[in-house]
């Protein structure tokens, strides 16, 4: 059973596409929370803006810390 670190979160402008992942925070990265992360193990997800906003469509990671 794989614990979901983003449960409970929602995104207004962007759709997830993938699944959360383990990743070792080599650099700082921004959790959704506001809280940074590194030289640890964080989760991400992959996530794209929705196509009815116009500008870039590049997919972003959005990033969580590790539940202990």
């Amino acid at each position: 059973m794989t614990c979901d670190p983003f449960k409970g979160t929602a995104l207004l402008f962007s759709d997830i596409i993938g699944e959360p992942e383990p990743f070792f925070a080599w650099w700082p990265v921004r959790c959704y929370d506001g809280r940074w992360a590194w030289l640890c193990i964080a989760w991400r997800r992959l996530c794209l803006v929705k196509p009815i906003y116009s500008g870039p469509d590049d997919p972003f990671w959005q990033y969580a810390r590790s539940l202990k």
